[in-house]
Protein backbone atom coordinates (compact mmCIF):
# COMPACT_ATOMS: atom_id res chain seq x y z
CA UNK A 1 0.00 0.00 0.00
CA UNK A 2 2.85 2.43 0.31
CA UNK A 3 3.67 2.43 -3.41
CA UNK A 4 0.24 2.83 -4.10
CA UNK A 5 0.49 6.06 -1.54
CA UNK A 6 3.43 6.88 -3.72
CA UNK A 7 1.71 6.45 -7.13
CA UNK A 8 -1.33 8.76 -6.04
CA UNK A 9 0.65 11.16 -4.34
CA UNK A 10 2.46 12.03 -7.58
CA UNK A 11 -0.66 12.33 -9.46
CA UNK A 12 -1.94 14.55 -7.33
CA UNK A 13 1.09 16.90 -8.02
CA UNK A 14 -0.60 17.32 -11.40
CA UNK A 15 -2.24 20.92 -11.65
CA UNK A 16 -5.25 18.65 -12.77
CA UNK A 17 -5.54 16.60 -9.58
CA UNK A 18 -8.11 18.66 -7.56
CA UNK A 19 -8.14 17.74 -3.61
CA UNK A 20 -11.03 17.59 -1.55
CA UNK A 21 -12.32 20.47 0.16
CA UNK A 22 -11.50 18.84 3.67
CA UNK A 23 -8.00 17.12 2.49
CA UNK A 24 -6.36 19.98 0.33
CA UNK A 25 -4.25 21.60 3.40
CA UNK A 26 -3.02 18.48 4.49
CA UNK A 27 -2.64 16.87 1.10
CA UNK A 28 -4.24 13.61 1.71
CA UNK A 29 -5.83 11.22 -1.09
CA UNK A 30 -5.62 8.09 0.36
CA UNK A 31 -6.18 6.17 4.03
CA UNK A 32 -5.61 2.48 3.67
CA UNK A 33 -7.32 0.30 6.78
CA UNK A 34 -6.16 -3.22 6.70
CA UNK A 35 -7.01 -4.43 2.89
CA UNK A 36 -9.17 -1.31 2.61
CA UNK A 37 -8.34 1.79 1.18
CA UNK A 38 -10.31 4.80 0.97
CA UNK A 39 -9.67 7.82 -1.92
CA UNK A 40 -10.64 11.53 -1.13
CA UNK A 41 -11.04 13.97 -3.80
CA UNK A 42 -13.25 16.56 -5.79
CA UNK A 43 -15.71 15.02 -7.77
CA UNK A 44 -14.14 16.30 -10.55
CA UNK A 45 -13.64 13.80 -14.19
CA UNK A 46 -10.30 14.96 -14.40
CA UNK A 47 -9.09 14.06 -11.02
CA UNK A 48 -10.69 10.99 -11.28
CA UNK A 49 -8.82 10.15 -14.17
CA UNK A 50 -6.00 10.53 -12.59
CA UNK A 51 -7.01 8.27 -9.73
CA UNK A 52 -7.67 5.49 -12.39
CA UNK A 53 -4.47 5.75 -13.81
CA UNK A 54 -2.86 5.70 -10.79
CA UNK A 55 -4.82 2.45 -9.69
CA UNK A 56 -3.83 1.09 -12.80
CA UNK A 57 -0.28 1.05 -12.37
CA UNK A 58 -0.79 0.32 -9.39
CA UNK A 59 -2.09 -3.32 -10.67
CA UNK A 60 0.51 -3.49 -13.32
CA UNK A 61 3.02 -3.56 -10.79
CA UNK A 62 1.30 -5.20 -7.93
CA UNK A 63 -1.47 -7.49 -9.50
CA UNK A 64 -3.92 -6.06 -7.27
CA UNK A 65 -7.29 -4.26 -8.50
CA UNK A 66 -10.29 -3.01 -6.38
CA UNK A 67 -13.33 -5.05 -7.25
CA UNK A 68 -15.95 -3.46 -8.64
CA UNK A 69 -18.27 -5.15 -7.11
CA UNK A 70 -16.94 -4.30 -3.57
CA UNK A 71 -15.99 -0.57 -4.47
CA UNK A 72 -18.24 2.23 -4.08
CA UNK A 73 -17.97 6.07 -4.70
CA UNK A 74 -20.13 8.58 -2.17
CA UNK A 75 -21.10 11.79 -3.84
CA UNK A 76 -21.89 15.05 -1.86
CA UNK A 77 -22.83 18.17 -3.95
CA UNK A 78 -22.02 17.00 -7.42
CA UNK A 79 -24.46 17.43 -10.34
CA UNK A 80 -26.50 15.02 -11.87
CA UNK A 81 -24.01 14.72 -15.02
CA UNK A 82 -20.72 15.02 -12.95
CA UNK A 83 -21.88 12.02 -11.17
CA UNK A 84 -22.67 10.23 -14.50
CA UNK A 85 -19.15 10.80 -16.11
CA UNK A 86 -17.35 9.44 -12.79
CA UNK A 87 -19.00 6.57 -12.42
CA UNK A 88 -18.67 5.86 -15.96
CA UNK A 89 -14.85 6.80 -15.22
CA UNK A 90 -14.67 4.58 -12.74
CA UNK A 91 -16.83 1.59 -13.42
CA UNK A 92 -17.53 1.85 -9.63
CA UNK A 93 -21.44 1.85 -8.49
CA UNK A 94 -22.16 4.87 -6.12
CA UNK A 95 -22.47 4.15 -2.45
CA UNK A 96 -25.21 5.98 -0.13
CA UNK A 97 -24.63 7.11 3.17
CA UNK A 98 -23.30 6.84 5.77
CA UNK A 99 -21.34 4.05 5.42
CA UNK A 100 -19.83 1.99 7.43
CA UNK A 101 -16.22 0.74 8.20
CA UNK A 102 -15.23 -2.32 10.28
CA UNK A 103 -18.70 -1.42 12.10
CA UNK A 104 -17.96 2.36 12.34
CA UNK A 105 -20.33 4.54 10.60
CA UNK A 106 -18.07 6.76 8.85
CA UNK A 107 -19.15 10.53 10.18
CA UNK A 108 -17.08 12.36 12.04
CA UNK A 109 -18.62 12.09 15.62
CA UNK A 110 -18.81 8.29 15.67
CA UNK A 111 -15.22 7.67 14.27
CA UNK A 112 -13.67 10.63 16.96
CA UNK A 113 -15.41 9.09 19.97
CA UNK A 114 -14.07 5.31 18.01
CA UNK A 115 -10.34 7.32 18.14
CA UNK A 116 -10.50 8.32 20.95
CA UNK A 117 -11.88 5.56 22.93
CA UNK A 118 -9.39 3.07 21.47
CA UNK A 119 -6.22 5.98 22.34
CA UNK A 120 -7.55 5.86 25.47
CA UNK A 121 -7.52 2.22 26.35
CA UNK A 122 -4.23 1.88 24.56
CA UNK A 123 -2.30 4.16 26.50
CA UNK A 124 -3.96 3.43 29.75
CA UNK A 125 -3.61 -0.47 29.65
CA UNK A 126 0.29 -0.11 28.33
CA UNK A 127 1.62 2.04 30.89
CA UNK A 128 1.67 3.38 34.46
CA UNK A 129 1.39 7.18 33.95
CA UNK A 130 2.32 10.20 36.31
CA UNK A 131 -1.05 12.76 36.53
CA UNK A 132 0.63 15.42 34.78
CA UNK A 133 0.73 12.89 31.73
CA UNK A 134 -2.65 11.68 32.02
CA UNK A 135 -3.89 15.46 32.39
CA UNK A 136 -1.58 16.41 29.04
CA UNK A 137 -3.42 13.25 27.16
CA UNK A 138 -6.81 13.94 28.58
CA UNK A 139 -6.48 17.96 27.30
CA UNK A 140 -5.27 16.48 23.65
CA UNK A 141 -8.28 14.27 23.95
CA UNK A 142 -10.80 16.99 24.86
CA UNK A 143 -9.12 19.27 22.42
CA UNK A 144 -9.47 16.72 19.21
CA UNK A 145 -13.03 15.73 20.60
CA UNK A 146 -14.55 19.15 20.03
CA UNK A 147 -12.07 20.77 17.44
CA UNK A 148 -10.60 17.90 15.27
CA UNK A 149 -6.51 18.65 14.14
CA UNK A 150 -7.17 22.00 14.86
CA UNK A 151 -6.45 20.98 19.00
CA UNK A 152 -8.47 24.08 19.88
CA UNK A 153 -8.18 24.56 23.58
CA UNK A 154 -11.32 26.20 24.47
CA UNK A 155 -14.11 24.86 22.30
CA UNK A 156 -15.15 22.20 25.02
CA UNK A 157 -18.82 22.43 25.08
CA UNK A 158 -19.39 19.45 27.90
CA UNK A 159 -17.25 18.94 30.52
CA UNK A 160 -14.46 16.43 30.79
CA UNK A 161 -16.24 14.45 33.60
CA UNK A 162 -19.30 14.16 31.91
CA UNK A 163 -18.50 12.75 28.67
CA UNK A 164 -16.70 9.79 30.91
CA UNK A 165 -20.13 9.00 32.51
CA UNK A 166 -21.49 5.72 31.34
CA UNK A 167 -24.00 6.22 27.87
CA UNK A 168 -26.79 5.37 30.17
CA UNK A 169 -26.05 8.75 32.52
CA UNK A 170 -25.52 10.37 29.14
CA UNK A 171 -21.93 10.09 28.95
CA UNK A 172 -19.70 8.82 25.84
CA UNK A 173 -18.27 6.35 28.04
CA UNK A 174 -14.88 7.22 27.77
CA UNK A 175 -12.89 5.87 30.89
CA UNK A 176 -11.44 8.34 33.32
CA UNK A 177 -7.93 7.75 32.87
CA UNK A 178 -6.60 8.58 36.76
CA UNK A 179 -9.25 6.03 37.73
CA UNK A 180 -8.08 3.76 35.32
CA UNK A 181 -4.71 4.39 36.05
CA UNK A 182 -6.04 3.48 40.09
CA UNK A 183 -7.04 0.26 38.56
CA UNK A 184 -4.10 -0.87 36.69
CA UNK A 185 -1.72 -0.09 39.63
CA UNK A 186 -3.73 -1.78 42.25
CA UNK A 187 -4.05 -4.78 39.70
CA UNK A 188 0.31 -4.75 38.98
CA UNK A 189 0.36 -4.42 42.87
CA UNK A 190 -1.73 -7.82 43.36
CA UNK A 191 0.04 -9.48 40.26
CA UNK A 192 3.46 -8.59 42.26
CA UNK A 193 2.47 -10.03 45.37
CA UNK A 194 0.77 -12.82 44.29
CA UNK A 195 4.02 -13.86 42.42
CA UNK A 196 5.61 -12.76 45.67
CA UNK A 197 3.47 -15.12 47.60
CA UNK A 198 4.25 -18.15 44.51
CA UNK A 199 7.77 -17.99 44.68
CA UNK A 200 7.62 -18.09 48.98
CA UNK A 201 5.28 -21.28 48.76
CA UNK A 202 8.01 -23.12 46.33
CA UNK A 203 10.64 -21.63 48.83
CA UNK A 204 9.09 -23.31 51.73
CA UNK A 205 8.10 -26.42 50.15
Amino acid sequence: MEILARILAEKASSPLFKFHWRCEKTKIVNLCFADDLMIFSKGDPHTIILIMQGLEEFRSLSGLTPSPSKSNIYFSGCSMEVKEAILHIANFTEGSLPAKHLGVPLITTKLKSSTLFSMQVYWSSLFILPKKVIRDIESLLRSFLWSGTELKKHSAKISWKNICKHKNEGGLGFKDMEVKEAITYSFSLWVLCEDVSSGSSEVRH
